[in-house]
């Protein structure tokens, strides 16, 4: 039986151990993806006018997102203020779900921005790697659990 070695760990031995976490993330997403893809035709606009009206709301929305992001970044970068930068972010995606719940319309998109803004906004009242961590894990369990909801609605 070997002895572990002395020291911190090497990258290489990190990645190892968390193996196992970092595969219930991508084991998750790939199973939404999946149920999501065998729901689609349910979900498919019919008419060429409505497909148009939703790509441009949703373009418009997400482009308004990463020019806030972009913007956040640096804003944030000039102030030495990174330990802000992940919650921001969560806020900025949270607030780009709520046109969208109403110009779609979906409900639970109100619940999901909100949720995500709740969260980056407490988060910043937390230390630097504790906010990553928390804005990180929430956003994703928020997405996560609006991907379902979503097939279940409809």
């Amino acid at each position: 039986m070997s002895l572990p070695p002395s020291g911190p760990l090497s990258a290489s031995q990190r990645c190892r151990r968390r193996g196992g976490l970092t595969a219930v993330p991508a084991i998750l997403s790939v199973a939404l993806v999946g149920w999501s893809w065998k729901k689609r035709d349910k979900h498919r606009v019919r008419d060429a006018a409505g497909s148009r009206r939703i790509g441009r709301l949703v373009g418009v929305w997400s482009a308004a997102e990463g020019v806030a992001i972009f913007l956040a970044a640096n804003i944030l970068g000039n102030l030495a203020a990174y330990n802000l930068l992940v919650p921001i972010v969560s806020v900025i995606v949270g607030a780009h779900f709520l046109p969208l719940a109403h110009g779609l319309p979906m409900r639970i998109y109100y619940v999901t921005g909100g949720l995500l803004i709740a969260l980056g906004t407490g988060a910043t009242l937390t230390s630097y790697p504790l906010s990553w961590v928390l804005t990180g894990i929430g956003a994703a369990l928020v997405l996560w659990l609006t991907a379902p909801w979503h097939l279940f609605e409809y």
